[in-house]
């Protein structure tokens, strides 16, 4: 096993679970912070109120310069994927343009803008600022943004209440990719005429640099994957059920990456659970993991085609990221902390790999709905079937300053709830154990992957989980400040700030099983009026204090 992957250290665990290393036991239950997988597992959902997908118009407001764009972007990459050309910083967010595409195709695409109930800005943005980034034209992406504002707000329908709005961009920095007057024409939109939703990986990325300013897109937003490292996406096409014989030799846990990242202490406790783990660990920092030299922009081939080449950089980077996606490969969980935001890329590489993937997060006192929020498509996926959820009890940040210790030789962050990493260890373990839960999880994820979580090659089904999102999108964010505002007002040690908003999980049937286990009737919890759903919090809270007027009246 480790002569397979000689790049990886292999870790035993240096406590047991039951010794007298373990320490005290834990004062927080374990089951209100972890979810069980199903006891019959399908990632596909099964809604009580099935909802078509909307139909929608493509709004090719760039005409000759989105053509352009995409001409540019396609001669620079000659058929190659994404990150055979392009440094991963890049290449994980180019979603849109494929997206685009795959609705252009798409049988709910109306040739009219009146007769589609949604309206989708066709300008691949952030393609365009990757494209003005590699070719050193940068400006040349500022005038095609500042050209996409005016014509958005010389638009009939960007002024019409009733219109709604959809807008691809799936990098978490908004403003760096459009620029300031843009971003604030979507936020100005969305809270003073009708809905603008965001296309993009996280919602949390409203606490990334400066974009609180767009705290309500963000808080309204469908989510879309990470691109997945080609190899490995190329890898689930293949194996499908019972097709992969080295699945069935697959142990251990692994994580590759960055381990002093924002996240709350989340992977200083994952490597205290690690060290707690009956199975073999592979465990790496990022210097290891993903190369030594830092991953630089792809240069102009030669004869003028258009056509880029990587750099010698880029190559060995992409010798370095292989060994990790071989050890994904042979591992047969693999940890997905929460870092600058609540998802990353490893989480789509996973399940793409076959390892399932174990979804850390830090949720303090906040419902354990949580765990579930931050990921794609909750009206097409069942997660709770295609991975593990588990939210370290009393994480503090004190366990990060021995996050990145591999060597177990560091004293810093010796004081951690040793019982609670244990126990959290030895649940781990069970599942490792239980080979028909795991191989289960396993072909779930690799099969929800492939419908709708694939981008680079199969975009198609991507988009129609996006569209399913829409038919929901704007009740599922009514749902949610009701459950907000209903869980503030139950006895509770501390309350969910406007940013919990951020962290539910995008579907009102969450929230509203959630209430319910609380005590609480449903439909109290989380259903909206009329009209409410296209309301911003703000405007609603105004006109449920002019309601309340006229009742003391």
């Amino acid at each position: 096993r480790q002569a397979r992957t000689p790049t990886s250290e292999r870790m035993a665990p240096r406590h047991s679970p039951g010794g007298d290393q373990a320490g005290p036991r834990c004062p927080k239950r374990l089951a209100g912070n972890v979810f069980e997988p199903p006891s019959v597992l399908d990632w596909r959902v099964r809604e009580r109120d099935i909802r078509p997908s909307p139909s929608f118009f493509l709004h090719r407001l760039l005409g000759a310069g989105e053509d352009a764009v995409r001409a540019d972007f396609t001669a620079l990459l000659a058929g190659r994927s994404f990150e055979a050309v392009l440094p991963n910083v890049w290449s994980q967010y180019l979603s849109d343009m494929r997206l685009l595409d795959a609705l252009a195709q798409h049988s709910e695409r109306r040739r009219a803008a009146s007769e589609a109930e949604w309206q989708v800005v066709d300008c691949a943005a952030y393609t365009s600022r990757v494209l003005g980034s590699v070719t050193n034209r940068t400006e040349a992406h500022h005038e095609r943004m500042q050209a996409l504002l005016g014509a958005l707000l010389a638009n009939p329908l960007w002024s019409d209440r009733r219109a709604k709005w959809l807008f691809i961009q799936p990098h978490y920095d908004l403003r760096g990719t459009v620029g300031r007057k843009l971003a604030e024409a979507l936020v100005q939109r969305n809270a003073q005429i009708g809905p603008v939703i965001l296309a993009t990986v996280d919602r949390d990325g409203a606490h990334i640099g400066s974009q609180m300013p767009y705290f309500d897109l963000y808080r309204r937003a469908v989510m879309v994957p990470h691109v997945a490292t080609p190899e490995l996406a190329r890898t689930a096409r293949l194996c499908l059920p019972g097709s992969c014989a080295a699945d069935a030799s697959r142990r251990g846990y692994l994580f590759h990456g960055d381990l002093s990242r924002f996240d709350g202490g989340v992977r200083g406790a994952m490597r205290h659970i690690i060290d707690h783990l009956r199975h073999p660990a592979s465990l790496q920092a990022k210097i290891l993991s993903r190369g030594t030299a830092t991953d630089t922009n792809p240069e102009p081939g030669p004869g003028g085609s258009g056509r880029f080449e990587p750099t010698a950089r880029h190559v060995a980077f992409r010798e370095t990221s292989a060994a990790t996606s071989r050890a994904m490969g042979e591992s047969a969980l693999c940890f997905s902390p929460q870092g600058d935001m609540m998802t990353t890329r490893r989480l789509f590489d996973a399940l793409a790999s076959g390892c399932v993937p174990v979804l850390m997060k830090s949720i303090g006192n906040a419902p354990r709905l949580w765990l579930l929020g931050s990921n794609p498509f909750h009206h097409s996926i069942d997660w709770r079937s295609i991975g593990l959820f588990l939210a370290p009890r009393s994480v503090n940040l004190g366990e990060r300053g021995a996050a990145g210790d591999v060597t177990g030789k560091q004293t810093g962050g010796k004081h951690y709830p040793k019982g609670c990493r244990a126990e959290e260890a030895a649940w781990l373990d069970a599942k490792h154990d239980n080979e028909s839960l795991v191989r289960g999880l396993r072909e779930q994820g690799r099969d929800a992957f492939r419908a709708h979580l694939d981008v680079e090659f199969y975009p198609r089904g991507v988009a129609e989980a996006l569209l399913r999102e829409l038919a929901y999108v704007l009740d599922d964010d009514c749902a949610t400040r009701r459950y907000k505002d209903w869980y503030n007002a139950r006895p509770r040690s501390s309350g969910m700030s406007k940013n919990g908003y951020l962290y539910l999980p995008a579907a009102a049937r969450f929230l509203a099983a959630g209430a319910e286990a609380d005590g609480a009737a449903p439909e109290s919890a989380t259903r909206c009026g009329v009209g409410e759903e296209m309301l911003m919090e703000e405007a609603t809270h105004a006109k449920r204090g002019r309601r309340a007027g006229r009742d003391r009246r």
